[in-house]
């Protein structure tokens, strides 16, 4: 096997041990797991290799499933640290031993810039300290070797500090007075742009649906209110899109070409662009259940 598949296995086995369910999935994401939360992972050798158009998938999906994207690498263009997080297209980008620690421990403090590894200062814990130390900004200033201002900025903005400077202030105030890093996740897809529309998405679109092209183990994944429907669009021995369903509790729907499928809800594709309401497709998913 090669770095990739050694790399999936290793990752589904180990949040199976963490009490998630998982499905190993194809294109844009390789995994996807539900347990505490729902995540989709990439993993590749080099994150740098990720293109924005995957990535947007990537994140879109998220969206929908309120799900946490992850990209599990071993590099970047260099080497990725361990406990640092990482960021690729907007993408949470870290290597395996990070993601065990986040999936462990909750959290990780590090971050990635331009500065550098950095860390995010809480204001209202730092005031706290300095003020039962009764230090001033000055002294503040003064032990860390920086401008009174950027103690200002630590006490009132939430600043990033370096790394380096992070272990004077851990020395000083203690851990408490770093915020923890909380894995991105995405609140709309109207500014993610893939490309070409899907004639599919834009039915969905135009019976009162919110859409979004996945090409993944499903083709389109749709929201009306709470109903969430994955879609998957051909003829197949095996349809993905109901296995995936069942690990989220999801709806599923197969739109078929010729034959249709005895295994998921499904509808001849010259039906599905003849609907005219919601309500009526979702009549079609929703029965399948109760048969």
């Amino acid at each position: 096997m090669n770095y990739r598949e050694v790399m999936i296995e290793e990752i589904s086995i180990f949040l199976l041990h963490n009490n998630y369910a998982v499905k190993q999935c194809t294109r844009v994401f390789d995994i996807i797991a539900n347990g505490k939360n729902t995540l989709l992972i990439k993993v590749l050798k080099d994150a740098n290799s990720i293109s924005e158009q995957t990535a947007l998938r990537l994140k879109g999906t998220a969206y929908f499933l309120k799900a946490i994207p992850f990209i599990i690498s071993s590099y970047a263009g260099s080497k990725l640290v361990d406990g640092v997080m990482y960021s690729r297209f907007g993408v949470n980008t870290v290597n395996f031993e990070t993601f065990k620690q986040i999936i462990s421990n909750g959290v990780v403090f590090l971050t990635s810039s331009r500065a550098g590894e950095t860390l995010t200062v809480n204001s209202e814990v730092f005031k706290r300290k300095r003020r039962e130390l009764n230090m001033s900004l000055k002294d503040v200033a003064d032990y860390l070797g920086v401008s009174r201002k950027m103690v200002y900025d630590y006490e009132y903005g939430n600043s990033r500090i370096t790394l380096q400077k992070a272990v004077k202030l851990y020395k000083l105030f203690g851990k408490s007075v770093f915020k923890p890093v909380v894995p991105s996740q995405f609140d709309n897809v109207d500014n993610l742009n893939t490309g070409k529309e899907s004639v599919f998405s834009r039915k969905f679109k135009q019976l009162g649906f919110k859409a979004f092209d996945v090409n993944s183990d499903f083709d389109v994944i749709a929201k009306k209110n709470t109903d969430i429907i994955l879609t998957e669009v051909g003829d197949r021995k095996h349809f993905n899109v109901v296995f995936v369903s069942k690990l989220l509790g999801l709806l599923s729907l197969v739109v078929f070409k010729k034959k249709k499928p005895r295994s998921v809800a499904s509808i001849a594709m010259k039906d599905f662009f003849e609907i005219e309401k919601a309500d009526e497709l979702l009549n079609i998913v929703k029965s399948f259940g109760r048969r």
